[in-house]
């Protein structure tokens, strides 16, 4: 087989070769213009003109399905879409940087799994273009397509992150914004200090929780959506929802905050319903939200449970954990009705500076269908799956946490082996 990550489906080699020379150019079809001026780039050659031995021919065009690389006298990528053809010309950039001549054949690939990506934690730190700039292209490499970024904290501002959208867009992968709600608010909270979730108990403040059932609390989350929502082009936005009432999740009291049952029983007219209904509530609220902006909302697993109110089969589901709560919702549960994604805990995670990703353990363990837990979904709306880079400041007493070019050396060998498991 050919040396490309991850490995291509089919290769069938024929007599022959491609050469790479300083006279081949990029002859793209019109649709195509930008992405193969990319290549070009990439390439260091030009583009354009009419295609003739030695060039590389971008096109496209029904395939049985993915993308056709045929390598000869010419190297052509065919395919019916630009994200298709995209992935093609990386196993051809790839096999290019092993040398100038390529054996003859025929290349067929196409990704088992729709989404393939990383969460870059933006709360603690702030990355440079050139760090930036090489992860988008590490990940285009390697055919992933989906990049989730945090807007809380250091987080991204509104030019870096149309800077970083445009570069996404370009290397055709996906970028997904995350803002917490209702977890995670510190930053909302600093603002508007009197919507802390308060216990009607002897429990303790949570840190970070926003009481969304307060007079004019949805108001104030409408506005933090809307006020960054249009910077994004892509088709997500990411709620997270984890850690509302607890860490580690499976130490959750809903009973404790009486005014989420209330809220529930109001909004619902059943009197029948509790806390965390008024949670799945808000989740299906900020789905309808984010829907006028033309955005699919994402969030975590950990505080979904079943009840009244069922989540909106639209929202994206990651799960990362699962709760030991008889009433938490198991990863085929979510499957059997909402899209999901394996982040699974103990395999996916580069936590805190002290766990860090083991490429090894990613190529002998990891399995997409194979949750957290345990469970294995064998049927239902299973995307794909993602590694989560977690970096705050501070580490573990005792801990170093590594400057982020350690982290992108750390990164190499996880983000080829994660690229072999998902594709």
């Amino acid at each position: 087989m050919l040396n490309v990550i991850p490995e291509p489906r089919v290769w069938e080699p024929t007599r022959g070769s491609f050469r790479f020379g300083p006279g081949t150019r990029v002859v793209a079809d019109p649709a195509l213009a930008s992405l193969g001026d990319l290549l070009a780039e990439e390439l260091r050659i030009v583009s354009g003109g009419t295609a003739t031995s030695g060039d590389i021919v971008l096109r496209l065009g029904q395939v049985d399905r993915g993308h056709v690389l045929e390598l000869g006298e010419t190297a052509t990528v065919t395919a019916a879409t630009p994200v298709e053809v995209m992935y093609g010309t990386r196993t051809l950039l790839q096999l290019l940087r092993q040398g100038d001549e390529i054996p003859a054949g025929v290349v067929q690939d196409w990704p088992r799994y729709a989404e393939r990506g990383i969460l870059i934690d933006t709360v603690p730190r702030s990355y440079s273009r050139e760090w930036w700039t090489w992860l988008v292209r590490e990940l285009a490499l390697l055919k992933y397509n989906e990049l989730t970024v945090l807007l809380s904290g250091v987080g991204l501002g509104d030019a870096e992150a149309a800077w970083l959208d445009a570069l996404c867009q370009r290397h055709h992968v996906n970028l997904t914004p995350s803002l917490g709600m209702p977890s995670h608010c510190d930053d909302l909270l600093a603002k508007h200090p009197s919507y802390s979730l308060a216990p009607g108990t002897s429990h303790p403040l949570l840190k970070g929780a926003f009481d969304f059932t307060r007079p004019g609390a949805l108001a104030v989350l409408q506005e933090e959506v809307e006020r960054r929502i249009g910077t994004f082009s892509g088709p997500y936005w990411h709620a997270g929802a984890d850690e509302y009432l607890a860490y580690p999740a499976h130490d959750r009291d809903w009973g404790a905050y009486p005014q989420l049952a209330a809220f529930a029983r109001e909004r619902t007219g059943d009197p029948t319903a509790t806390g965390r209904d008024a949670f799945t509530w808000l989740l299906n609220w900020l789905q309808a939200l984010v829907e006028r902006h033309g955005k699919t909302l994402r969030v975590w697993n950990d505080h979904l449970e079943a009840g009244t109110v069922t989540l909106d089969p639209e929202i994206v589901v990651e799960h990362w954990y699962q709760p030991a709560a008889p009433e938490a919702l198991t990863p085929c549960q979510l499957a059997a009705t909402n899209p999901v994604v394996n982040c699974h805990e103990e395999l996916t995670y580069y936590d805190m500076g002290w766990r860090h990703l083991d490429a090894s353990r990613i190529a002998g363990e990891f399995r997409v269908d194979r949750f957290q837990g345990g469970e294995t979904v064998t049927e239902g709306n299973l995307l794909g799956a993602r590694l989560q880079v977690w970096m705050p400041e501070g580490g573990r007493a005792g801990d170093r946490v590594e400057t982020n070019e350690e982290l992108a050396e750390n990164l190499a060998e996880p983000l080829r082996a994660f690229a072999s498991a998902v594709w």
